[in-house]
């Protein structure tokens, strides 16, 4: 006879990093989806070797003045 029951998931398949104390807290920022905004296209640049990284020397100085707008 076959079962009819659904099966059930393997909760330590979530829960084993927290025995295994491999967790990490996800880093939070204020204006995260302006940083994403900004850094995004400009990452994707260095790696594509369209861009210097001395790019981020301006992407930095627009991200610090987001935070100075906090003030």
């Amino acid at each position: 006879m076959a079962s009819t029951a659904a099966p059930r998931a393997q909760s330590w398949k979530f829960t084993r990093h927290i025995a295994e104390k491999t967790t990490f807290p996800f880093p939070v920022t204020d204006h995260a989806a302006d940083i994403g905004a900004i850094m995004i296209p400009v990452m994707q640049d260095i790696y594509g070797g369209g861009a210097p990284v001395s790019s981020l020397d301006e992407v930095n100085k627009q991200i610090n003045f987001l935070f100075e707008q906090d003030n």
